[in-house]
């Protein structure tokens, strides 16, 4: 039984986002985004792959309208409005790929932020931010991201640890969030671990020691659990 876990100044991050869905005339439709973190400057450059030629995505989470007032149109004909209640990029002409570039945002949405800075080398980013399609219907399409730290970053999403460009798909619809940082992961047979190394060293020491122990104990008893069921059920 395998744990995956980001501390960031010991705060646990676990996150799910929605995410909208393709019109039932678009059933082949299928969306790629890249994802990359920016040197020099706490930005980043998302750039969306569409399967078809469209002249509009819309965006799942509608929080703040922080994408049209934040997001810089690298596209020529490309940008982002506030229509019908939705934000969406549009185009005046068909396009399959649009990209732009944004700060990281820490104000506070509805939900969540979408991003979240908790050291000097440490940045987290939602990936459901990013999720978008031609419509809103009932069916569920699956988003396959890249993503693409600094030079001299390590990425991890859901516990696996990358350090150059990283393929992951999210087919549940919910999105997860990415960690990017200089900050050398602590990994285990059941951990994957940042600890702010800004924390007293107390504090540090005894995540170090007792993180390990703590979610191989949980992954044990998880097991003992699942044996017990087979035994008396």
């Amino acid at each position: 039984m395998m744990f995956r876990l980001l501390v960031l100044s010991t705060v646990v991050v676990l996150f799910g986002c929605t995410h909208s869905q393709p019109s039932l005339s678009s059933k082949d439709f299928t969306l790629r985004v890249t994802m990359e973190h920016l040197p020099k400057r706490d930005a980043w450059r998302a750039t969306f792959h569409t399967s078809q030629p469209t002249t509009s995505l819309v965006f799942d989470r509608q929080v703040n309208r922080f994408r049209a007032k934040n997001w810089k149109p690298l596209t020529e004909g490309v940008t982002i409005i506030y229509r019908d209640n939705k934000e969406q990029i549009i185009s005046s002409s068909p396009f399959q790929e649009a990209s732009f570039e944004f700060d990281s945002y820490y104000e506070m949405t509805p939900r969540i932020t979408s991003s979240s800075k908790h050291s000097m080398t440490v940045v987290s980013s939602c990936t459901g931010h990013l999720n978008a399609c031609l419509s809103r219907t009932k069916n569920v399409i699956s988003v396959e991201f890249s993503f693409v730290p600094r030079t001299d970053e390590r990425g991890i999403v859901l516990g696996a640890v990358f350090n150059s460009a990283n393929k992951w798909m999210d087919q549940t619809s919910r999105g997860t969030y990415v960690y990017f940082g200089t900050i050398k992961p602590m990994t285990t047979k059941f951990l994957t671990a940042i600890i702010d190394p800004k924390l007293p060293k107390w504090i540090y020491n005894k995540l170090d020691a007792l993180l390990p122990m703590l979610f191989e104990h949980y992954a044990k008893e998880q097991v003992n659990r699942l044996l017990l069921g087979r035994l008396y059920f």
